[in-house]
């Protein structure tokens, strides 16, 4: 298999898939850069991953180390999915500035300012660390556990809802 070999097989292996990944979804640069992007950080996943530096953090960071764990995920699949999703190059890049204007004047979609958007992943954050080892056999035994769990996926319905119509994306091709 593609994991069997020295280091560099390995890590030109992954690279290898991620950028015909992205080449599989779509002729243009967009889709090579979302190939590309994954594919460099999923080496350096896979690299870090096998430290001795990263078992240390998992003994001793405690939850300072798992929050950091979390926000760098949602950065870095944030990243590559404006990529995924935009149109051209200059339509991914206008974004991703947009993305980084922290300012309650720049709108994110429609009238949901970029400040909103944070609270609300804020509280998402919250409530994934509250049910992530929680199984719902768990939460079906303690009514508030579960009334709390309904509450936020509904929350979370309605401040991620598409508020306009979009074609699929696959049926941009």
């Amino acid at each position: 298999g593609g994991s069997r070999g020295t280091k560099f097989m390995i890590y030109r292996n992954i690279f290898i898939t991620f950028l015909f990944a992205g080449i599989w979804h779509g002729a243009a640069y967009h889709f090579v850069l979302w190939g590309i992007w994954n594919g460099i950080f999923v080496s350096i996943h896979r690299a870090y991953s096998k430290t001795s530096f990263r078992e240390f953090l998992l003994i001793k960071g405690g939850v300072a180390y798992d929050v950091a764990c979390r926000l760098s995920l949602i950065f870095f699949l944030g990243i590559s999915a404006i990529f995924f999703r935009a149109e051209d190059m200059t339509k991914g890049w206008a974004m991703l500035s947009r993305m980084f204007a922290i300012s309650p004047d720049v709108p994110f979609v429609g009238n949901f300012s970029n400040a909103n958007f944070v609270l609300l992943l804020v509280v998402f954050y919250f409530a994934g660390v509250y049910f992530y080892k929680k199984p719902l056999e768990d939460l079906v035994k303690r009514p508030v556990a579960l009334a709390l769990f309904f509450i936020m996926n509904f929350i979370m319905l309605l401040g991620f809802s598409v508020t306009e119509s979009q074609s699929f994306i696959y049926f941009a091709f």
